[in-house]
């Protein structure tokens, strides 16, 4: 993790992002190819978010697809990735959606009696990639 950490309850992350987004810091974006889209391209906002309790990672990102006309990459939606805490390739998520962090969440742990009260009051940590 970098030093330019934040501390947030998971109920508080959209918040949380949408605050740091607004400072524009020079986050460093990942570009990853999905396998199940030629014409596609899932492009990282540079924000990590950590829930230890949980092991695991979270990142949001804009799922974009090739422009012909404009000859690049325009975003379609937004989404958010989960990872384990452990995998460090970005192209290796568990799963995706086109919700909210939490929500995707409380998605993946549907099947496991895990309530959205718990998971709001998780603490997360967010953790900037800054461009060197």
């Amino acid at each position: 993790m970098s030093e330019d950490v934040i501390r947030c309850k998971l109920g508080e992350l959209e918040d949380c992002i949408g605050g740091i987004m607004e400072k524009d810091p020079p986050v460093k974006n990942l570009e990853i190819k999905d396998p199940d889209y030629e014409d596609a391209l899932i492009i990282t906002e540079g924000i990590v978010v950590h829930v230890p309790e949980l092991r695991l990672r979270i990142r949001t990102a804009d799922f974009c697809r090739y422009d012909e006309a404009e000859e690049l990459y325009m975003p379609d939606f937004s989404m958010t990735l989960v990872y384990d805490e452990a995998e460090e390739d970005p192209g290796k998520y568990l799963m995706w959606s086109q919700d909210s962090p939490l929500i995707v969440l409380f998605d993946y742990f549907c099947k496991r009696d895990v309530s959205m009260g718990y998971l709001e009051n998780l603490e997360c940590i967010v953790d900037l990639e800054l461009e060197q």
